[in-house]
């Protein structure tokens, strides 16, 4: 009898709990699609921060010294790496219509989850990646609650210090990888590119931020215009 692996149960199941958030907040209209949208977005993040940040508290003793041991002795990091890969497969769907700036960092996160999946190691790196992406989210939705200006000059500079952070934690990384005599030359390969990719798309989405937080501070309060939703009714999130 055919019998997926657990992986593929738990990236379908995922994918699947996205799209029945979908379904239930948007009815077709431009307002909708954000709210749908900006929900699993929220449910995302908060899977991420909450379930990686006890992973993390779990597998602490090798943080900086063995973030490449096997996936299968962290089960934790199994699950977070599904259900991220399922919102990330169900959220192409944003990227490919109206939404084309998460592009990249869905395709470099995908890349490096399916490689990690393949290897089964790993995972713990896109585990703390992620949770750091993520508190950048959450951040951005005090702005957005808010909506003023020096709010969002002082959620940046914490935004800032996260993608420093995650500057930090690539280079541990990166050193643990090219260090590992065990961590086959492909894998090792793979690991700079994703995190030279995870990184580079962190910047990124910061400079475009700090472009905006520069109209706003001059009274240009609309937002970007490759970042505007389809109703183009409010600023847009970005991770």
């Amino acid at each position: 009898m055919f019998c997926l692996p657990e992986e593929a149960v738990y990236v379908i199941a995922s994918f699947g709990m996205y799209v029945v958030i979908h379904q239930r907040a948007c009815r077709g209209d431009g307002d909708d699609l954000k709210k749908a949208y900006d929900v699993a977005c929220l449910v995302n993040a908060l899977v991420a921060v909450g379930v990686g940040v006890v992973s993390v508290v779990l597998n602490g003793d090798v943080l900086f010294t063995g973030v490449f041991n096997s996936n299968k002795s962290q089960p934790l990091v199994v699950f977070l790496l599904t259900h991220s890969l399922g919102h990330l497969l169900y959220d192409l769907y944003h990227g490919l219509t109206w939404r084309p700036v998460v592009l990249p960092h869905h395709l470099v996160s995908i890349f490096g989850i399916l490689a990690s999946l393949l290897y089964a190691r790993g995972g713990l790196v896109i585990v703390v990646d992620g949770i750091i992406t993520e508190l950048g989210y959450l951040f951005l939705l005090i702005y957005y609650h808010y909506h003023s200006t020096s709010v969002y000059g002082i959620v940046l500079l914490f935004y800032g210090a996260l993608r420093l952070l995650l500057v930090a934690w690539s280079s541990s990384v990166l050193t643990q990888c090219l260090g590992d005599s065990t961590i086959s030359p492909s894998l090792q390969i793979i690991t700079v590119l994703a995190q030279c990719g995870i990184v580079i798309v962190a910047f990124h989405f910061l400079y475009r931020h700090c472009v905006n937080f520069m109209r706003l501070a001059r009274g240009k309060s609309h937002p970007l215009a490759s970042t505007a939703q389809p109703s183009a009714s409010v600023l847009k999130l970005e991770s």
